[in-house]
């Protein structure tokens, strides 16, 4: 269940998960000053899905440690 629910997040499915992630990932990035304003980090957060490099980047890593 909890890998579906990530496969879900990481396609950009609309979801209450999806928004509590990039809630989340909104306010890491700019506590991390990553990001001027928490929406800026959201926003970060949604083009990193949106545009595929969230899950390219998880495809990467799992290569990595299944190598």
């Amino acid at each position: 269940q909890n890998a579906e629910l990530a496969r879900q997040v990481l396609a950009d499915t609309p979801s209450a998960a999806r928004d509590l992630i990039l809630v989340n990932a909104g306010c890491a990035l700019y506590v991390a000053d990553q990001a001027a304003t928490i929406t800026d980090g959201m926003a970060k957060a949604a083009e990193a899905l949106a545009s595929g490099r969230a899950a390219h980047l998880l495809e990467r890593v799992r290569a990595l440690t299944h190598a």
